[in-house]
C-alpha cells in the first residue's frame, strides 16, 4: 500500500510541476534576468521574410515590474531600422515606451508592466534591413505575465 501512494504521490508531482512549467497553471517562469531588470532577446535572420526570421525567446514573459526589454540581431549583414520594435495594435497605452535603436544591431524597450491590468499577451513588429535596403519583417509576442 505505502508503494502505491509513493508512485501516485510522485505521479502527482511530476504533472504538477511539468503543468506549471509550461503554464498551464496560470503562471509560467519569466523570461527575464530580475538583476537590472532586463529582458533579452536574440533576432536571427536567415531570409528576409516571416519564416527567415526568428526571436529567441519567441515569447518573452514578463513578470510585473519595470523592466527594459533588450533585443540583439545576431547576424552580420543585418541591422535594425529606426523602428526595428514597435508594438502591434492592441498593447495597453503607456506600458511600452522609449523604443530606441540602442546601435545597428541593438534595439531597446521599456515595459512597465503594473500586473493584472497591464496583463495579456501582445504582438510586436521586428524590421530589419539587409545590406541592400530590403526591409524584413517578423513578428513575435511579449506577454506580461499576471
Amino acid at each position: 500500500m505505502k508503494t502505491r501512494a509513493f508512485v501516485f504521490v510522485s505521479i502527482a508531482a511530476g504533472l504538477l510541476v511539468a503543468c506549471s512549467s509550461i503554464g498551464l497553471l496560470g503562471t509560467r517562469p519569466s523570461t527575464c534576468d530580475a538583476t537590472g531588470n532586463k529582458c533579452k532577446a536574440t533576432i536571427t535572420v536567415t531570409a528576409c521574410n516571416q519564416a527567415g526570421i526568428s526571436a529567441t525567446p519567441d515569447t518573452i514573459v514578463v513578470k510585473p515590474g519595470k523592466w527594459k526589454i533588450e533585443w540583439t540581431l545576431a547576424t552580420p549583414g543585418y541591422s535594425f531600422t529606426s523602428d526595428g520594435i514597435t508594438m502591434k495594435p492592441g498593447a495597453p497605452g503607456g506600458v511600452f515606451s522609449n523604443g530606441n535603436k540602442d546601435a545597428p544591431q541593438k534595439f531597446s524597450m521599456d515595459d512597465d508592466h503594473k500586473g493584472p491590468s497591464t496583463a495579456g499577451s501582445f504582438k510586436y513588429n521586428v524590421r530589419v534591413v539587409d545590406g541592400s535596403g530590403n526591409v524584413c519583417k517578423y513578428d513575435p509576442t511579449v506577454d506580461n505575465d499576471a
